[in-house]
C-alpha cells in the first residue's frame, strides 16, 4: 500500500528484511546514524501545522493498541492531547519517543495524553514499542486521521488545548506551551483557600 505520508529517514522494505529482528534498519549498525537522527529528530521537533488555531478534527479510526504500561487513553475535551504522528520504520520518530514519554510522565497529573498516530499496522507498531520504549496509545490504520489532520510529514505532533483547538505543533513550542499552561494552573490553584 503507497503511503501518502512523506517519511523523513524512510527505509526500504528491502533494506528492513536485512536487518535482525528487534532492530531499526539501518540506525542500530550505524550508531552515527543513530546520533545524527537523534539529533535531526530533536531540532525539528514535529512539522509546523497548518491547523495550527483550528479545531482538532476527532480521530476516526478505530483500532487502538497500547502497551501494558499505557493507560486507557482519555479523548474528552477538558483534557490536553498531544498527538504524535509517526512510522515505526523512520529514525527520526525513533528517536523522538524518549522525548515524548518524557512528556507524559511529567505531565500526566496536569492532564496531559499522549496518543501515536501512524497508518501502519498493528503487527509494526507492536515491533515499534518493543524497540523503542513508548508507552502511550497508538492509533493504527489511521491514514484517515493523518490526512484530517493534514499529515504530509512525520514526525509531526499536534497540541490539542482542552476546549479542542490546536494550539502548538512543534515539540520544542509544546514543550514551552505546557510549561506555560500547567505552572499558571499551578500559580492559580495554590491562590484558592
Amino acid at each position: 500500500m503507497p503511503s501518502t505520508v512523506r517519511v523523513q529517514n524512510s527505509t526500504a522494505k528491502a533494506a528492513a528484511a536485512r536487518t535482525s529482528p528487534g532492530t531499526i534498519p539501518g540506525v542500530n549498525r550505524s550508531p552515527r546514524l543513530a546520533a545524527l537522527a537523534a539529533a535531526t529528530a530533536m531540532a525539528l521537533g514535529g512539522c509546523a501545522s497548518p491547523m495550527l488555531g483550528q479545531p482538532a478534527p476527532a480521530l476516526e479510526s478505530a483500532v487502538w493498541l497500547r502497551p501494558a504500561a499505557a493507560r486507557p487513553p482519555n479523548l474528552g475535551t477538558t483534557r490536553w492531547r498531544l498527538l504524535a504522528f509517526f512510522s515505526p520504520h523512520s529514525a527520526a520518530c525513533l528517536a523522538a519517543v524518549p522525548r515524548l514519554v518524557r512528556l507524559q510522565h511529567e505531565h500526566a497529573d496536569d492532564g496531559l495524553t499522549v496518543i501515536g498516530v501512524t497508518e501502519a499496522t498493528r503487527s509494526e507498531v507492536e515491533q515499534f514499542f518493543a524497540d523503542s520504549g513508548a508507552t502511550y496509545p497508538v492509533l493504527c490504520h489511521a491514514r484517515r486521521d493523518l490526512a484530517s489532520y493534514q499529515v504530509r510529514e512525520v514526525p509531526s505532533t499536534v497540541l490539542v488545548a482542552p476546549g479542542g483547538e490546536i494550539v502548538a505543533a512543534d515539540l520544542d513550542e509544546i514543550e514551552q506551551t505546557l510549561s506555560r499552561e500547567f505552572a499558571t494552573s499551578a500559580r492559580s490553584s495554590r491562590r484558592r483557600p
